[in-house]
Formats: C-alpha cells, structure tokens, sequence
C-alpha cells in the first residue's frame, strides 16, 4: 500500500516509474532509499492540503495549487536540484506521473502527447522546448479542470488526462 508510512519506497517509485515509461526504471533504482524517503516525504507534505481536493468539482486556489506543486516538484536549475527533481531518474513528466499516483484527483500527467494537445507543441520539439514549468502545468490542468465535454463529466482530472 502506497504511502502507509508518509512516503515512497524505491519499490514504490520503481512501480510508477514503470507504469509512466519503462525505460526509466533502472534511472530510478540508482537513488539510496533513504534519499527517496526525505524526497517523497516532504514532496508529500507540499501537497497535503490537495490531496483530497478534486480540481474538476470543487473550488481550487489555484495560486495556491501552483505553489504546491512548485515545491513538490521542485527544480532542476538549482544546484543541487530540489523537490522530486533532485531524484536520479525523475523529470518532469516523471514528477508529474508521481504527484498523479499521490493525489490523482488534483494532479495530471503532463508528457509530450498531452502538451500536444493542449499547449500546440508537436511532440517531435516537446524536449527541445522550455515548457517544463509549474505555469505550463498549471495552464494544462486549468484547462483539463475546465473542458465541460459531455463525455468528461464523470471523469478525475487525472483520467481526462489519458483522453487527451
């Protein structure tokens, strides 16, 4: 069971690196547990209030929303990176995969299929462009949050995602 004691486990980040992009796992084993314990810990604890929150339904801050995830994530520019950057192995599109497994109601999977179709870049020139930011994904989970499709009304933020 995820999360039973307020973190991963490196088991637990290998499983969802694998259900994000299996080429990523062997990156993942390379982090020593403990590293991965402080990481997800405090990455958890910067999305506590957005854990039960579901963003399609109910009233979001969403300033306070960008912030969480800012911290959670983190960034990779910094020396040493932060947040779950600062794991061997984990990106962007990596974090975002595990913010969705920690809180899937409040968190999308940004990647470049879903930049694709909802930002206009072609998913040839997603790596090469500058999109990795907490505005980026903010501006692609406002917009998921909002799409009133018939076919999304039922759906989390997170399984609109995997429409896209």
């Amino acid at each position: 069971m995820l999360f039973r004691f307020g973190y991963l486990t490196g088991f637990d980040l290998c499983r969802i690196g694998a259900w994000k992009s299996a080429q990523s796992v062997a990156h993942l084993t390379v982090n020593d547990e403990t590293q991965i314990e402080i990481v997800t810990r405090k990455s958890l604890s910067a999305i506590r209030e957005f854990r039960e929150v579901d963003v399609v339904n109910d009233v979001v801050d969403w300033g306070s929303w960008r912030v969480a995830v800012s911290t959670a994530i983190g960034q990779s520019r910094k020396k040493p990176a932060t947040g779950l950057l600062s794991l061997y192995g984990v990106g962007y599109p990596m974090a975002t995969a595990l913010l969705a497994v920690m809180a899937p109601r409040a968190f999308p999977v940004l990647d470049k299929w879903a930049l694709s179709q909802t930002i206009g870049i072609p998913p040839r020139e997603a790596g090469a462009r500058k999109w990795y930011t907490a505005d980026s994904y903010m501006d692609f989970s406002k917009r998921l949050a909002a799409d009133g499709r018939a076919e999304f009304k039922s759906l989390s933020i997170h399984q609109r995602d995997q429409w896209m």
